[in-house]
C-alpha cells in the first residue's frame, strides 16, 4: 500500500522484478508494466488533452554471438533447471525491439493536431539506451516532438528537440505532431555523434508510425485548442525544490565498472551493505563518474530508488548522444560513460532504512555493480546548559586540587596522591585518542595500497531480519519486491 502525497501530480513510472539473482531472466520474459499517477485537476488545468498512447519498450536478442542472446540468458550459464526451447522458425538473427510486446503500433493523427507518446524503455540488457526521432528527412521537416516530463517529473516548459536519449529505466512524455499528411516514423536513430556510443540500440527499430490524415472537417472545434501545442507546464512537485544553488550537506562519488571491467562500485562489489551514510533531509551532492572504457565506449546507466535527483552539471560529450539529460532537470536515470558523467543534488528522503544505488543494466547489478546508502534520522539539537561549563582535563584537575572556604579563601581540597591520579588518568584519555587515530589512519593507509575504497563510517548497519516479514530477503523494501521510484510519494 502506498499514500501518494496531493501535490505529486501527474506521474510516468514503472514496475520490474528486482530479486537478486533473477532480475534479469524475469525482466528479459516480459515482466515489466507502467505504474501510472492521474492528477485530473493538473491535466484540466493543463489544457492539453491531446490522445495519449503508452509505449513500453522491451527487447529480444537473437544473435548466438550475443552475451544478450535470449537462450544463453535463460540457460543461466547451465544452471537453470528449466529446460528453454527458442523457437525461431525463420532463423532470425539480431535485436527485436518489442513495443508493447508486438510490433510498434500505427496510430493515426489529423494534420497539425497533437498526441502524447509515453515512453518507458524496460529494456535491462547491455545494449538497451535508445536515441531516436524522426529519421526520414521529410518526417524530420513535417514533425515536431517537444518532451514534457522526463522520469515522471514535468518540466516547466515544453522542449523541443530532434532526437532524444533513453537509458535503461528512463521515460519520457512526449508531444508530437505533423504538418503533412502520410506515413511518419519515429525510430531508433543508432549512435547519432561523431563519436560511436557503446550500448546504444541500433538504427532502423521503429517506435511509433504516425498515419497523418488531412484535418477532418468535423473537427474544427476542436482543432483550435490542439493547434496550440503544450506550452507552460506544471515543474516539478513542490517538494523537489531548485537545488541549482543549495549549499550541500553531504558530498560522495560513485563510479560505475572499473578499466579491468569489474562490475564494482567504488572499486567494491555488492556485499548487502550501505558504503554511505546521509541525514533525512540532508542537501546531498553526488559526482556519478563512468569508470570503463574510452570516451563513450561503455555503457553504465546510474539509477538510484526513493528519490528523483536533479541535474547541476554534465561534462563536455553531452551532446554527442542528442537530448540526454540539461542542467536542472529531474532524473533518477542517467547514462554514464568515461567521458559522461554528473553531479547531481537531491534531498536525502525522509525515510529509514536502506536505498539501493545501482547499474541499470540488470546483468551487471547481479555481477556486483550496486551498493547500498543508508538513512539515518536527524539528530536532535542540544540546548546548552546556562549553568554548566565545558569540563577539560584541566578543569577537572583545578576542581580537585582546590575549594573554596566560607571566607572565600582557596585552599587544598584533596591530599597530593589524588591529584596525581587525576594527571595520569587524564594522560591515559589523551594516549589512548591518539592511538585510535594512528590506529585508522594506518588502517586507511594500508587499504589505499591494496587498491579497495576508504570507509565511510565506521559501524556497518546489518541486514535485520526482523524487517523481512514477508521472508523473501527483503528486508527494509530494498532487496527485493520490485523497482520503486514512486516511493518517494509515501510522504506524508
Amino acid at each position: 500500500e502506498y499514500r501518494i502525497h496531493p501535490d505529486t501530480g501527474s506521474s510516468l513510472l514503472w514496475y520490474h522484478p528486482h530479486h537478486e539473482g533473477s532480475s534479469l531472466l524475469q525482466s528479459i520474459g516480459g515482466m515489466a508494466g507502467a505504474f501510472i499517477i492521474a492528477d485530473a485537476t493538473q491535466d484540466a488545468l493543463l489544457g492539453f488533452d491531446a490522445p495519449r498512447r503508452l509505449l513500453v519498450l522491451q527487447s529480444l536478442h537473437f544473435d548466438p554471438a550475443s552475451s544478450d542472446n535470449l537462450e544463453k540468458v535463460a540457460l543461466n550459464d547451465g544452471c537453470s533447471m528449466l529446460g528453454p526451447r527458442v523457437v525461431n522458425p525463420t532463423g532470425f538473427v539480431g535485436m527485436l525491439l518489442l513495443v508493447n510486446g508486438g510490433e510498434a503500433p500505427y496510430e493515426e493523427l489529423s494534420a497539425g493536431g497533437w498526441m502524447r507518446l509515453q515512453l518507458i524503455n524496460a529494456m535491462v540488457d547491455s545494449t538497451s539506451a535508445i536515441v531516436f526521432g524522426f529519421h526520414e528527412e521529410a518526417s524530420e521537416r513535417a514533425c515536431s516532438l517537444r518532451a514534457l516530463a522526463f522520469d515522471g517529473v514535468y518540466l516547466e516548459s515544453a522542449r523541443p528537440a530532434r532526437s532524444l536519449t533513453l537509458p535503461s529505466a528512463g521515460r519520457v512524455d512526449l508531444a508530437v505532431s505533423c504538418s503533412t499528411p502520410g506515413r511518419h516514423a519515429l525510430v531508433s536513430l543508432g549512435s547519432p555523434g561523431s563519436v560511436h556510443a557503446g550500448g546504444v540500440v541500433e538504427a532502423g527499430h521503429p517506435i511509433a508510425v504516425l498515419r497523418v490524415v488531412a484535418e477532418d472537417a468535423r473537427a474544427t472545434e476542436t482543432a483550435p485548442k490542439l493547434r496550440r501545442g503544450p506550452s507552460m507546464l506544471p515543474g516539478p512537485p513542490p517538494f523537489y525544490r531548485n537545488l541549482l544553488h543549495a549549499p550541500p550537506d553531504g558530498e560522495h562519488t560513485f563510479e560505475f565498472g572499473a578499466a579491468d571491467g569489474s562490475n564494482v562500485v567504488n572499486g567494491r562489489l555488492y556485499d548487502e551493505r550501505p558504503t554511505y551514510r546521509m541525514v533525512q533531509g540532508s542537501v546531498q551532492q553526488w559526482e556519478l563518474v563512468g569508470g570503463e572504457g574510452l570516451r563513450l565506449g561503455k555503457l553504465h546507466p546510474y539509477h538510484q530508488h526513493m528519490s528523483h535527483f536533479q541535474i547541476v552539471r554534465h561534462s563536455g560529450y553531452h551532446a554527442e548522444l542528442g537530448h540526454v539529460g540539461d542542467i536542472g532537470e529531474w532524473r533518477d536515470t542517467l547514462p554514464l560513460y568515461r567521458d559522461l558523467n554528473y553531479t547531481i543534488r537531491f534531498v536525502a528522503p525522509p525515510f529509514m532504512g536502506l536505498m539501493m544505488v545501482h547499474c541499470h543494466i540488470t546483468k551487471h547489478a547481479e555481477l556486483g555493480m550496486m551498493t547500498l546508502v543508508a538513512l539515518d534520522p536527524p539528530r536532535p539539537p542540544v540546548a546548552p546548559s546556562e549553568t554548566s561549563t565545558p569540563t577539560t582535563i584541566a578543569t577537572l584537575v583545578a576542581t580537585l586540587a582546590t575549594a573554596t572556604t566560607a571566607e572565600g579563601h582557596e585552599t587544598m581540597a584533596a591530599p597530593r596522591f589524588v591529584l596525581v591520579l587525576a594527571v595520569l588518568a587524564g594522560t591515559l584519555v589523551v594516549a589512548t585518542a591518539l592511538a585510535a587515530t594512528l590506529r585508522n589512519w594506518l588502517s586507511a593507509a594500508g587499504r589505499r595500497r591494496a587498491g579497495s575504497p576508504p570507509a565511510q563510517f565506521d559501524e556497518v548497519a546489518e541486514f535485520d531480519e526482523e524487517d523481512d516479514a514477508d521472508g523473501n530477503g527483503s528486508g527494509g523494501g530494498v532487496r527485493g519486491g520490485g523497482c520503486h521510484p514512486y516511493v518517494r510519494f509515501a510522504i506524508s
